[in-house]
């Protein structure tokens, strides 16, 4: 098996919170065909920002944030969270810059997001309403307008 041309160097949480919603029937938890909450009517809207400092024709290092918010309305759904996750990613690509930031954009937020899928089943297994697995996302519509030159302040 060959490695892939897109490494993961290094990830961290900034945050990593998950709430039990006061109020929640769980009683809707035994409705379902899964053994975890449905998110079947509940659209993420992940934010992904790519962090770069190209310069002298080197690809990156770049660092990838993705932040994941949610807050149910009132009484639909068993959890709240707030995820930020950095990523540090390198590559090796022949291609343009623009592909190899799109390539680091796209999979890096995929691999991103599978760390805080684990994380929060993990977390929410030990939680009031059970364990919560958060569905596969497709990151490809990402484009590159949230692209930043610098690494940001902490």
């Amino acid at each position: 098996m060959n490695r892939s041309p897109l490494q993961l160097n290094h990830y961290h949480f900034v945050t990593l919170a998950l709430r039990a919603c006061d109020g929640f029937d769980s009683g809707k938890l035994t409705s379902s065909k899964l053994p975890y909450p449905d998110f079947d009517e509940i659209e993420l809207q992940p934010e992904v920002t790519l962090f770069s400092n190209d310069d002298d024709g080197e690809y990156g290092p770049y660092m990838l944030r993705l932040v994941l918010i949610y807050e149910p309305e009132e009484n639909t759904f068993p959890y709240s969270f707030e995820v930020i996750i950095e990523g540090i990613f390198s590559i090796t690509q022949d291609s343009d810059f623009k592909d190899c930031k799109k390539i680091v954009l796209v999979n890096g937020a995929s691999v991103l997001y599978a760390a805080v899928r684990e994380q929060l089943m993990s977390i929410s297994s030990r939680h009031l309403y059970g364990p919560m697995l958060l569905p596969t996302l497709n990151f490809q519509q990402l484009d590159l307008s949230k692209e930043q030159e610098a690494r940001p302040s902490r």
